[in-house]
């Protein structure tokens, strides 16, 4: 990327604007409102810079594509031939010919232009200012402004096309001049002849005698020429027939004013349509994921743009100021975040990334009272320091993770806006059948006499609540700045990785009882994660008993008395497809020993030779380290409880859950918020989440308890 320092007033980057470098107490605000004009800029195919001494870089042939065409439906690209080597010098005039109100006057030369260079982007031309020009003037503060704009100019009978490729464009006239007022450029802009001649003329440049057009073509410029000699007019007539012409331009520039009017509709039209197929695909992606992703993770602030690049939130921004809307603030820190959220290539993106953090808008910053809290620093042991050294090593040695991936097996719903809670329709008792005999009688209005009896089919509603949960640190802008690794994005991927074991957790151990609670043998606090909802084992253990045992040492019929449990018959287990074991750790590791795991003559692949035990009579195996999680060991008592002391939990379990009987539901899937607070040059980095969860009826899960593992 660019260096930022490199630009006088303002830098493209990424596809957003980036403010330059402000001195402090300066408003940030102003500084980014200015620089939000800047991506209509960048967008435009023109682009002026301003030099030094009244000199511009102008780009007077911008290059194209079929896709990426002018006003005109045409464009230039590499292989356009300008003629620069035929004319090295061509007159600098303001807006072709027309005052700044749009209107024909005589042709202001404003200075000359001379070829500079070719690129990637098209042909750029240098322009020398005439400082005495009040024109001039006006286009050389227009440049320093960033608003101005340039439009190369030809003659119509030495251009060429290829369709809708221009192949021949001499340019033999350069206008620059100031955006405003309905004063566009288009990259198509044919000069008539006696325009050009008095440009050149008041340039002091002779005109080219290539440039000079056809006899044939000459006589057509002459108005007062045709095939039978010249016409005599009386002042009358002549100031008839000017205003006939004056009235028929009036009605041409209506005509193409409201033809533009409607383009510009149909391509507002299509970007709200574009926008909007976004939108649809963000939401469809919001829907039940595949197993090894996280559908309960927004990766930036807010689930309603977060599918938006930084560039399409800049295009919508755009589009939206366009129309004379507000822009959103939540729009505005969406797309600041996923600036944030980039990662430093070198030492100059890194300086440009802390740039842009200062720089945020104040709309951004919540000014609060920080009492209490405790602020993360260069100085604090274990809240900073550890990290601040030069003689570490650049790369964190991250601690040993593992996420099972439940979550994303739980069909999920999003609980829409204006609710927080949300009914599921249950099917509940089927019609009754009946053995029917055959119709032998008819009623007085001769309708056969029903033979079957009527009956109901029973309808039933589920509700979930939703809880929330969250997490919260605050670190000073020194840490920042002086911490050997990129803390902001390691501590915000280190929030999302924990976050989503957080949830397993959950799943798994929710329990939301204060005594008698599945996870602690003493009253839980209130804060605990797990006291958000019912998970999986409480079901087995607490609600329906029913559907737990107790088991001895770990054995195969383990498994497959887990399965029975659930329902009449082991009805809602017989379904391979949609049930899965979930062990601990300390059961998945006492699996390997099995000794019909461990031999070829029982197990047709064995273990020993193949790795860990996956499926165990058809059904998956899921070990998961955040089952039993308030145990240090992973283990709970005999009674499938977690006990305080650790030292008695010694046994593991086989949990049954069959996923399509339960509903995992979003009110806000997992956020993540930067906010600084410059009264304190510190951050503060939130994560919030919202969610519930539902099972269909008791049979949704069984457990084994107490096995000798």
């Amino acid at each position: 990327m660019p260096n930022i320092n490199e630009y006088t007033d303002q830098t493209e980057w990424m596809g957003v604007c980036v403010p330059k470098r402000v001195d402090e107490g300066d408003d940030n605000d102003q500084a980014v409102a200015a620089c939000m004009g800047m991506w209509e800029h960048r967008n435009d195919a023109k682009s002026v810079k301003a030099g030094n001494d009244w000199t511009l870089e102008v780009l007077g042939v911008p290059f194209g594509s079929p896709s990426d065409k002018d006003s005109d439906g045409q464009y230039f690209d590499a292989n356009t031939n300008t003629h620069q080597e035929q004319y090295p010098t061509v007159p600098a005039v303001y807006f072709h010919g027309r005052d700044p109100d749009g209107k024909p006057i005589n042709p202001e030369y404003i200075g000359k232009a001379t070829p500079l260079r070719t690129d990637e982007r098209g042909a750029w031309y240098q322009v020398a200012l005439d400082k005495t020009k009040e024109l001039a003037q006006r286009v050389w503060q227009a440049a320093k402004d960033g608003i101005a704009r340039a439009s190369s100019g030809s003659a119509p009978h030495l251009v060429r096309t290829d369709g809708d490729r221009i192949t021949e464009w001499p340019v033999i006239e350069l206008s620059v001049f100031d955006m405003g007022e309905g004063r566009q450029p288009s990259n198509r802009y044919a000069v008539a002849m006696p325009m050009m001649k008095a440009m050149y003329k008041q340039a002091g440049i002779d005109l080219p005698s290539e440039i000079q057009p056809e006899a044939s073509e000459s006589a057509a410029d002459n108005a007062t020429q045709s095939n039978i000699g010249v016409i005599e007019m009386d002042e009358k007539e002549v100031k008839e027939q000017i205003a006939l012409a004056l009235k028929a331009q009036r009605e041409a520039d209506a005509q193409a004013l409201e033809a533009a009017k409607l383009r510009q509709a149909e391509i507002d039209a299509e970007v709200a349509k574009q926008l909007e197929a976004v939108k649809a695909e963000a939401a469809k992606g919001r829907g039940l994921l595949h197993y090894d992703e996280a559908p309960y993770v927004t990766q930036f602030n807010d689930s309603k743009y977060d599918e938006l690049s930084a560039g399409e939130l800049s295009l919508g921004m755009e589009v939206i100021k366009a129309r004379g809307q507000r822009v959103p603030e939540r729009m505005v820190k969406s797309l600041a975040l996923k600036i944030l959220d980039e990662k430093p290539q070198d030492e100059n993106h890194e300086k440009d990334l802390r740039y842009v953090k200062a720089s945020m808008p104040a709309q951004m910053r919540d000014e609060k009272n920080l009492k209490a809290d405790v602020i993360m620093g260069t100085l604090d042991t274990a809240n900073g320091l550890e990290w601040v050294s030069t003689s570490y090593s650049s790369e964190l040695w991250r601690v040993i993770r593992n996420i099972g991936g439940l979550v994303g097996k739980i069909p999920s719903q999003v609980i829409p806006d204006g609710s927080n809670n949300i009914y599921i329709p249950l099917e509940s008792t089927d019609p009754t059948w009946y053995l029917v005999a055959e119709a032998t009688a008819v009623t007085s209005s001769t309708i056969p006499t029903a033979t079957v009896d009527s009956s109901l089919a029973v309808t039933d509603r589920k509700n979930i609540a939703v809880a929330k949960v969250g997490s919260r640190v605050i670190y000073s802008g020194e840490l920042t700045e002086d911490s050997i690794v990129q803390f902001a994005p390691q501590l915000r991927e280190q929030m999302q990785v924990s976050g989503q074991e957080m949830l397993e957790d959950v799943i798994l151990n929710g329990d939301t009882t204060l005594t008698t609670n599945i996870n602690y043998s003493g009253n839980p606090a209130d804060t605990f994660p797990t006291m958000a909802l019912d998970g999986f084992r409480h079901l087995a253990l607490v609600t329906n008993t029913a559907n737990s045992r107790a088991g001895g040492s770990l054995s195969v019929e383990d498994y497959i008395e887990t399965l029975k449990l659930m329902g009449t018959a082991g009805m809602a287990g017989a379904d391979n497809t949609k049930v899965s074991f979930i062990v601990d750790a300390n059961t998945h590791w006492a699996n390997m020993k099995l000794p019909e795991v461990l031999t070829k003559d029982v197990y047709s692949s064995a273990t020993l030779e193949n790795g860990f035990l996956t499926r165990v009579f058809g059904v998956e195996i899921l070990p998961s380290w955040q089952m039993h999680k308030s145990s240090a060991k992973r283990m709970t008592l005999s009674t499938g409880f977690v006990s305080d002391t650790d030292t008695s939990n010694l046994y593991g379990a086989i949990l049954a859950v069959r996923w399509d009987q339960w509903k995992f539901v979003f009110k806000r899937r997992m956020t993540m918020e930067v906010t600084r607070f410059a009264n304190s040059d510190s951050w503060e980095i939130v994560s919030m989440a919202r969610f519930g969860m539902g099972y269909r009826d008791n049979e949704a899960a069984a457990i084994s308890y107490g096995l000798s593992v």
